[in-house]
């Protein structure tokens, strides 16, 4: 190889140097990637939180307002027609807000299980991996990503 400048061998040199040291480096690379696959793991398990607790009070909204139908039809009346209306509309409000409600609610509560589900998705394409490999100087540990697309 022939040079017409006396610096390019030292440059050469300089960058060959350069990349063995960054490429043999024990660098922290990979923690911001294992960073961002522990938070989607942490959003996909909040959103599925707050899904479960929206699905739950929902389902209880319902079992009120269904329960609400279900005793007034057992519990006796007493033979007065005022009474009567007036239990009659606290019943049915009660059941309708409580169906009404509840449905809304655990309506609610899917698109908390659609993001868990997409932060999972998401989490599992960018996944942290550790290898043991043999190495001339003895073993070491390499990290590394594991993508599936």
């Amino acid at each position: 190889m022939k040079f017409k400048n006396t610096n390019q061998p030292f440059l050469l040199i300089i960058l060959m140097v350069t990349c063995f040291t960054l490429l043999s480096h024990k660098g922290h690379a990979q923690a911001a990637d294992s960073t961002l696959y522990k938070q989607y793991m942490e959003n996909a398990s909040n959103s599925k939180k707050k899904g479960n607790k929206l699905l739950i009070i929902g389902g209880s909204c319902i079992f009120v307002g269904v329960s609400a139908i279900a005793l007034d039809s057992a519990i006796p009346s007493p033979n007065n027609g005022q009474s009567d209306v007036i239990r009659l509309t606290s019943t049915m409000a009660v059941a309708i807000l409580g169906i009404a409600g509840g449905s809304v609610v655990s309506l609610v509560s899917v698109p908390f299980y659609v993001t868990a589900g997409k932060n999972r998705r998401k989490a599992l394409k960018v996944q942290p991996i550790s290898q043991q490999v043999i190495l001339p100087q003895g073993t070491g540990v390499t990290l590394g990503l594991k993508m599936q697309f």
